[in-house]
């Protein structure tokens, strides 16, 4: 995972940025694998997965923004599928259709997911594609389509500065 976390994020410019600053020394493993390696989810991003109720999806546009949506359900509406896979059902909004839109020309996607109560923070790097569903498929009534993402990489975050929030579920 490490390896491949490193070739997505690790960018010339970001080295640059982590040598000014003194950081660059401890994230300088080699940061190249080859192609086609894909981590397989330990338990405890499959666990997390799982368990959640809510996520942040960042996608980018064609003029080369990113966009960044919230996404939530009762726990289990994200499905792990297999050692590299997990789904969720995304379900009628507002209709603006940013997401997956941005989908449409470019697969990419990172999710980030906080636990407000553990102060911990897991970062999700994948490849997703929508699929069309018909109603009457899943609890969810207005059920239109289900994002199914390939895992690329993760990383579980620094967890300074979470706030410990009190939630009203």
């Amino acid at each position: 995972m490490a390896s491949r976390l490193r070739q997505i994020v690790l960018t010339d410019d970001v080295i640059a940025s982590q040598r000014e600053e003194g950081t660059h020394e401890q994230f300088a493993q080699p940061k190249h694998v080859p192609d086609g390696t894909a981590p397989a989810m330990p338990d405890n991003v499959r666990s997390w997965l799982a368990q959640t109720d809510s996520f942040f999806i960042a996608t980018v546009s064609a003029t080369g923004w990113p966009y960044m949506q919230h996404r939530g359900g009762a726990p289990g509406f994200v499905r792990v599928l297999d050692e590299r896979r997990f789904a969720f059902d995304d379900v009628a909004g507002n209709g603006q259709m940013l997401t997956v839109g941005n989908l449409r020309g470019n697969d990419r996607v990172m999710l980030f997911l906080i636990d407000y109560e553990h102060s911990a923070r897991l970062k999700l790097w994948g490849r997703a594609s929508v699929v069309l569903s018909t109603p009457g498929e899943s609890d969810y009534e207005r059920r239109v389509r289900t994002i199914t993402v390939d895992l690329e990489a993760w990383n579980f975050n620094c967890s300074a500065f979470i706030p410990k929030l009190v939630r009203f579920d």
